[in-house]
C-alpha cells in the first residue's frame, strides 16, 4: 500500500513511472477525507518537477464528502493543467 510508505518511496516510484511511461503530467490527489493517503504529494510534485520536467497538479478532492465539489473550479484548474503539460512537452523539443 502506497499510502503506508516512505516520502523516498513514493518520489522514486513516481519517477520510474514516469520515466517508464514516458508521461506528460502527472494529476496527484490530495484526499481531504484521507489526509494520510496524501502525505509527501507536494515533495512528489517537486521531484517530477525538478529531475524530469514533468508537471503534476495537485487536486484537491474529498472522497467522503461531495458537498466541496465545484465541477466548474476542478474543470478550469485541469484544463489550465493540460495546457502546462502542452508546453512543458514543447519545451523539451
Amino acid at each position: 500500500n502506497i499510502a503506508n510508505s516512505s516520502i523516498d518511496y513514493k518520489k522514486n516510484l513516481f519517477l520510474r513511472l514516469a520515466k517508464e511511461y514516458s508521461l506528460d503530467g502527472v494529476i496527484l490527489p490530495l484526499n481531504w477525507g484521507c489526509k494520510h493517503m496524501s502525505i509527501g504529494e507536494v515533495e512528489v510534485k517537486n521531484e517530477l518537477q525538478e529531475k524530469l520536467g514533468v508537471p503534476s497538479l495537485i487536486l484537491e478532492v474529498d472522497a467522503a464528502d461531495p458537498r466541496g465539489f465545484i465541477e466548474a473550479q476542478v474543470k478550469s484548474k485541469v484544463e489550465s493543467f493540460i495546457e502546462l503539460m502542452k508546453q512543458a512537452k514543447q519545451a523539451k523539443r
